[in-house]
């Protein structure tokens, strides 16, 4: 509190509040007791946000990433191929495989006597085929396996590849049940690859029909078989 004046003296002055006498004539200054701190006033109102400032200067462009694969620069290498259809194909005591000799056009693809294909270029094929059995008997159910073998190259012998299999099981005597359906295999220059098939109790054969007239129809061949690349290698 600011201290109250009452007496001023050709030599000092007197406080009522204060048994302090200032005996100074130089200067005349005012005892006071420090106040109690007041409280913090209000935050004052937000300002609005200035200009945007002007844009920098564009950035140095990035190296160059690395080239990507070459693309395929023609069409796919394909084959389509078919057996004779006045020709069946018998069980035998070993696996065998189907025979579809004849060409009904192809590229960079060629099929073998012994019914394996091979390829002139490297890469993703997706194989087919559809191959029409007859059974012979009535009884017993006769049991068919269809699956894929390949020969490497530099390798001797064919190998069975692996979870390729499929059974079907052939039941009523004459009665015809086609079988077919795809591989997707990669296949090296050099390689061989061939669909095989067995007949457990060998009661079942492949079997084809000749064309047919009134109406005309075409001849069924007992195998038909067609190759495609899909995709380049080096693949998985």
């Amino acid at each position: 509190m600011l201290a109250t004046l009452l007496a001023v003296g050709s030599l000092g002055f007197t406080f009522a509040n204060s048994a302090q006498t200032i005996t100074t004539v130089e200067a005349v200054r005012f005892l006071c007791e420090d106040g109690a701190p007041g409280s913090d006033g209000q935050d004052g109102l937000d300002g609005t946000d200035g200009e945007d400032g002007a844009q920098g200067p564009v950035g140095l462009t990035g190296p160059q990433g690395p080239a990507g694969a070459d693309g395929i620069t023609q069409l796919a290498d394909y084959g389509s191929f078919y057996s004779d259809p006045t020709i069946s194909q018998l069980p035998a005591a070993e696996p065998q495989p189907m025979l579809a000799p004849f060409s009904a056009g192809a590229r960079g693809v060629s099929v073998h006597s012994a019914g394996s294909i091979s390829v002139t270029s490297a890469g993703m094929y997706n194989i087919q085929f559809s191959a029409q059995f007859e059974k012979d008997k009535t009884k017993p159910t006769d049991r068919i396996d269809i699956w894929l073998q390949k020969k490497a190259t530099g390798d001797s012998t064919f190998a069975n590849v692996p979870v390729t299999n499929t059974e079907i099981d052939m039941v009523e005597k004459n009665a015809r049940l086609v079988a077919g359906w795809n591989f997707m295999i990669p296949i090296q220059v050099g390689d061989e690859v061939r669909i095989m098939w067995y007949s457990d109790l060998k009661h079942t054969s492949l079997v084809g029909s000749d064309a047919k007239v009134d109406p005309a129809r075409p001849a069924v061949p007992p195998v038909i078989l067609t190759v495609q690349q899909i995709g380049l290698c080096p693949c998985d």
